[in-house]
């Protein structure tokens, strides 16, 4: 009874460390994304495509490999490659309910590592990560973007 319990033990909290992954969120608001014309999301009528279609082809000419956009519950998502190193990256686009014209867009990122790192606490995602230093530079140097966000969460 007490090597189930401690195996129980161990896989509850093996479980928190692979969730608690440090999460990159950028977040802003633009008029720039035309929402209203966007793909529907078939899960969850979420937007955000145009975040990723106007986002995607600016990475890749950083050098960043790029996947197809693709759908999950919460918004839209690609996986990028850069540095042999794999990175999910969301997009999700609120729609301001006052002005039509404006909405919230929120891009998250999160970077994969295998169990050995995130036992051993390495290859964490962090201020100095070059697709995170990529991301954030091409949105504040996008002018059409205003009252621009940045922070970490777990």
């Amino acid at each position: 009874l007490c090597r189930e319990a401690l195996i129980v033990v161990f896989a509850a909290q093996l479980n928190v460390m692979l969730l608690k992954n440090m999460a990159y969120v950028i977040s802003f608001y633009s008029n720039v994304f035309n929402l209203d014309n966007e793909k529907e999301n078939s899960i969850n009528p979420i937007k955000g495509i145009s975040v990723g279609e106007w986002l995607n082809p600016i990475l890749e000419k950083n050098g960043i490999s790029v996947t197809d956009i693709d759908e999950e519950d919460w918004g839209w998502y690609s996986y990028a490659i850069f540095n042999d190193r794999k990175y999910l990256i969301g997009y999700t686009a609120i729609p301001d309910q006052i002005c039509s014209n404006d909405a919230e867009i929120i891009i998250q990122i999160n970077k994969e590592r295998n169990l050995t790192e995130v036992l051993f606490g390495k290859n964490k995602l962090t201020n100095d990560d070059p697709v995170i230093n990529i991301v954030s530079k091409i949105i504040k140097n996008t002018t059409a973007f205003k009252d621009i966000e940045e922070k970490y969460s777990a």
